[in-house]
């Protein structure tokens, strides 16, 4: 791929795992979907190379499986580690890892249907049970700020309802998003509905 200018080499090694053929098979599909998930190219690399190791610590067979052997108990024991790294580390590393393979396990059943067992296959078509955890943006405002924005808020749409303006002036615009923000907890764009 490339980075501002600058070329990076991405790699996956199946030699390295017990699984090699299954390891080669993953990494085969990387590969074939490279050019179509640049920005990803690295997370999916991680992923499969996470899923392969984990494989080679917890599955006594190891040397056995392939594409058409592992199981969906296999990759929801990955999973579940994945998930446990997520709680330690606070990142949605592990959730993206995981989604980027679901998301390559269905790609190899969709171009070679059968490929996958059934049951791998289904679980391919069905989101993650990691949460999205998303950084906690800056604090907000304190509770005098508040008051006074609320307050500054009401005061244009109270006028803006005595005078029975004919059009909404973008400051009324606002301040009535300020209102229905603080009323309910919510950024107005994030609302589908509201009842009153």
């Amino acid at each position: 791929t490339h980075t501002y200018g600058r070329a990076t080499k991405h790699f996956i090694r199946p030699h390295r795992y017990r699984c090699a053929e299954l390891a080669a098979t993953l990494a085969d599909a990387w590969v074939d979907v490279a050019p179509e998930i640049q920005n990803s190219l690295n997370v999916t690399a991680t992923a499969v190379r996470s899923f392969c190791a984990h494989l080679d610590r917890h599955s006594p067979q190891a040397e056995a499986l392939t594409i058409k052997t592992v199981t969906r108990a296999d990759f929801d024991d990955w999973e579940l580690t994945e998930r446990f790294k997520q709680t330690t580390t606070g990142t949605s590393t592990s959730y993206s890892y995981v989604v980027q393979m679901l998301a390559l396990l269905r790609r190899i059943e969709d171009d070679r249907p059968g490929t996958l067992r059934p049951e791998l296959a289904a679980r391919a078509h069905k989101p993650t049970r990691l949460p999205h955890l998303r950084p906690i943006g800056p604090p907000g405002y304190t509770r005098g700020e508040r008051r006074q924005l609320i307050k500054a808020a009401k005061s244009l749409v109270d006028r803006a309802l005595r005078e029975r303006l004919p059009a909404l002036s973008p400051q009324v615009a606002v301040a009535l998003h300020v209102l229905l923000s603080a009323g309910t907890g919510e950024p107005p764009e994030v609302l589908r509905a509201l009842t009153l």
